[in-house]
């Protein structure tokens, strides 16, 4: 979900640097109703119907933010759809693992192993399906540790 908003800031982001800031303005708009009105509708039935409207709409602004980049610099949604779509699935697949790790154990204590399989499901995942940022961070790290003289 995060790395859905994510991705619909970049896309955005993407029509600020070529100065069209009206489009930006009627997505925000646009996307504001559909949040609150979402946010109105399930928020007494339960978290987890929240947590996954949340979902929904997090993908709903990413579409949102699909259309203009299409239009107005040219950046389609097969491309866009290919740059977005590793770090999209390894996301949704991290949370299903999450989620069923929060399922098979209660307690107070329960955020810490969740917490440590998400990660390691998603670093994982990352390194076997050889997703392009992994690479690029794993090799900024590797970059910073050998100017810093750790890694010899």
């Amino acid at each position: 979900m995060a790395y859905m908003q994510l991705a619909a800031l970049f896309t955005a982001g993407a029509l600020v640097v070529v100065g069209l800031f009206a489009a930006i303005f009627i997505d925000n708009i646009v996307k504001k109703i559909i949040g609150v009105s979402l946010l109105l509708l399930t928020m007494k039935i339960s978290v987890l119907v929240l947590v996954v409207s949340n979902s929904i709409f997090a993908g709903i602004s990413m579409l949102i933010n699909m259309y203009p980049n299409k239009k107005l610099i040219s950046y389609g949604y097969r491309e866009q759809l290919k740059d977005l779509g590793p770090s999209l699935i390894l996301s949704c697949s991290m949370g299903v693992v999450v989620f069923l790790t929060g399922r098979l154990s209660a307690g107070n204590w329960i955020l810490i192993p969740q917490v440590l399989v998400g990660v390691l499901a998603y670093i994982g995942g990352a390194y076997i399906f050889k997703v392009e940022s992994y690479k690029y961070i794993v090799a900024y790290v590797s970059s910073l540790l050998h100017k810093k003289g750790v890694r010899k």
